[in-house]
């Protein structure tokens, strides 16, 4: 259940009828009893009816989640709220003017990224920023006359402001706007010269396209192994968005997956270790299992490249055969370039190439990481096989091991072994050049597409 709390002349019996509704709702459900109440705070935006209304404090928000917590005790009741500090910062952000670019710059040289998520958002830095301005946000967030100058009036989204204004009036007393397609127009200022509604007529009944004949070779699974590259903007894409791109562009091309078992099947699609957003890759792998395959590898990676995004594009595809051996078992490493800038910024201690000498030369090498909030430490050295540093063209150069339990990081190369601030290491072209394997990954390489 969602539900919104501030919203205008929002009475009491309002916020009572919230919990009275979750325990009926939880009555109803019987024997599947578990109900969950997510509550947000109104945030009166732009262009918008409710743009004079104003928006409740960081203090009646808290007030009003407490009241909640103090009346929802029910373990199958599981309550969720909005942080009230990012509520009040979407309606500073949502109707303040340009002024409110001097907090944006305050908190991003503050360290402040990616607040949207709870888990990374830090109010101090905003609430010292604020205080540095002296800017009056809550004045922003105060409720205005119809008639006072907004920050937005410049920009001509279509409709009148009149006509918000009057729906602003209508909905302080619960009056109803009825549909101008049948009630007549409101001179909401959207229809004009040139552009008016047009109401379409009734689609007439499309029949069902025929169904794909059942075949024995639908019972037949064969299995592909294929190998893709992931160049330029597709290297942003994390993990999930990679799987979820290839099995889209697969399905479009007219294959047909096979699926797991349960209750919840998904298509057999696996992945031998997951590329780190960011990171661009010349050669990976993936095997998938299709019911129904008639066709050559040829005319498969033919066929779904042209329903492949930007940046992806299948390079191999050959035939997996019972005693093909698996991707974990056949990689034994990675070798990845790393593109360096050209005024970066460094820990103090020895220069870069001093401090690669430095780790070659080491027996171990620990890293620390961050695992689930508890640091934890790791070898790194035996997993790093070379490491050269070309200066004229600011390359690293960085041949690892594959290791399924946790190998080495180019990140952790860039920051704790040759000293680069972690922004700089984030903001570095790192490329995939190589998947080092034992043997072939297809066993019918030749045949496969080059």
């Amino acid at each position: 259940l969602y539900f919104m709390i501030g919203l205008p002349s929002e009475p009491k019996e309002d916020i009572e009828g919230i919990f009275d509704l979750a325990y009926k709702v939880l009555r109803e459900g019987q024997t599947r009893r578990q109900v969950t109440i997510s509550i947000s705070t109104f945030v009166p935006k732009p262009f918008t009816p409710f743009q004079w209304h104003r928006q409740i404090t960081i203090d009646e928000t808290r007030e009003k989640q407490e009241f909640f917590k103090k009346h929802i005790r029910h373990k199958n009741l599981k309550l969720k709220w909005h942080d009230p500090e990012m509520s009040f910062l979407e309606g500073l952000l949502a109707r303040g003017d340009e002024r409110t670019s001097d907090i944006l710059a305050r908190v991003f040289h503050a360290g402040c990224r990616f607040d949207g998520w709870s888990d990374q958002f830090r109010f101090d830095p905003w609430r010292q920023a604020i205080e540095e301005t002296e800017i009056n946000v809550a004045g922003y967030l105060a409720e205005k006359n119809t008639d006072d100058p907004l920050p937005w009036d410049t920009i001509d989204c279509g409709v009148d402001k009149t006509f918000l204004a009057e729906e602003y009036e209508k909905s302080l007393g619960a009056q109803l706007t009825g549909d101008c397609r049948s009630a007549g127009c409101h001179t909401c200022g959207v229809c004009s010269e040139g552009l008016h509604m047009i109401t379409a007529e009734k689609p007439l009944a499309v029949a069902s396209p025929p169904k794909r004949r059942a075949s024995f070779l639908d019972s037949v699974v064969t299995r592909l192994r294929i190998q893709f590259a992931k160049r330029g903007k597709a290297g942003l894409l994390s993990h999930l968005e990679l799987s979820s791109s290839v099995v889209r562009a697969i399905n479009i091309s007219g294959f047909f997956f096979a699926f797991s078992e349960g209750f919840h099947p998904h298509p057999k699609i696996s992945f031998p270790y997951a590329l780190p957003v960011g990171i661009e890759s010349l050669c990976e792998y993936a095997d998938i299992q299709l019911r129904g395959y008639r066709g050559s590898p040829e005319e498969f990676v033919l066929r779904v490249n042209r329903c492949l995004p930007s940046g992806l594009e299948i390079l191999n595809a050959g035939l997996i055969y019972p005693d093909t051996a698996s991707l974990s078992n056949l990689i034994e490493g990675f070798d990845y370039k790393i593109h360096l800038p050209s005024a970066p910024t460094l820990s103090p201690g020895p220069a870069p190439a001093e401090r690669i000498q430095a780790f070659l030369s080491a027996d171990t090498f620990m890293v620390s990481r961050d695992r689930k909030g508890a640091a934890a430490e790791k070898d790194i050295r035996q997993m790093v096989i070379s490491l050269t540093f070309d200066t004229e063209e600011s390359l690293l150069s960085v041949s690892t091991r594959f290791d399924p339990s946790g190998g080495v990081k180019p990140l952790e190369i860039l920051t704790q072994v040759v000293g680069y601030d972690e922004e700089t290491a984030r903001g570095t072209r790192i490329i995939k050049t190589q998947v080092r394997c034992k043997s072939a990954p297809f066993k019918n390489f030749d045949k496969s597409v080059r």
